[in-house]
């Protein structure tokens, strides 16, 4: 009876432990189209409120709300808000394993400190302004910012919306010094685009 009994409790220990092995993910095969991350804060927040903001300041003088030399206070925000505090969030993504996210923060963070290191010094007379110069600069960066687009299906409709309307956007400003009657349609669109990461933004708090 004794060994009947022994028998019966081990297995019950088997049992019990080929329940908990299946409940257990660790050798669970994985799907390479589900990624997850580590539990740590998103800072894709923070990015696209600094995408936000700093899009805006900088399509307000094309819409005609506000005159040229608004630009300097929208440089400064280039500088820190897009392009330090953009670089941020690609470290941080590169932490949490986030390709995807890094890629693109690093990408729009070395945007905007190019805008804001060409746009400070130019009072100075260090850089000329050279509105058809930036053309090819936009074009290419359109090009990239399409390039980012195609991986953004697996993502959500608002992030998928947002960078093609980017892509479209820097294409629109490569236009506009050839078309100038382009300025105060690019600048609302502009806009429309700085909307669409205001909203996505607070969508990740």
């Amino acid at each position: 009876m004794g060994t009947n009994a022994r028998d019966d409790a081990a297995a019950e220990a088997v049992a019990l432990l080929e329940r908990r092995l299946a409940r257990c993910t660790l050798f669970a095969e994985k799907d390479p189209h589900i990624q997850t991350f580590p539990a740590t804060s998103n800072p894709g927040a923070f990015g696209m409120y600094g995408l936000g903001l700093t899009l805006t300041l900088q399509m307000l003088p094309n819409t005609g709300v506000v005159d040229e030399a608004a630009k300097g206070y929208m440089y400064t925000m280039a500088l820190f808000f897009g392009g330090v505090g953009q670089l941020v969030c690609g470290c941080l993504e590169f932490g949490r394993r986030n390709t995807f996210a890094c890629v693109t923060w690093l990408c729009f963070s070395a945007y905007w400190l190019g805008v804001g290191l060409t746009g400070i010094p130019q009072p100075a007379g260090v850089f000329t302004p050279s509105p058809t110069g930036a053309a090819a600069p936009n074009a290419v960066w359109g090009f990239l910012a399409f390039l980012l687009w195609t991986a953004t299906f697996g993502t959500n409709l608002v992030l998928n919306a947002l960078l093609l309307m980017i892509a479209v956007l820097l294409w629109l400003e490569a236009a506009c010094p050839s078309h100038p009657s382009l300025y105060r349609a690019t600048g609302i669109f502009g806009i429309v685009c700085a909307a669409l990461a205001f909203y996505n933004g607070t969508s990740m708090l």
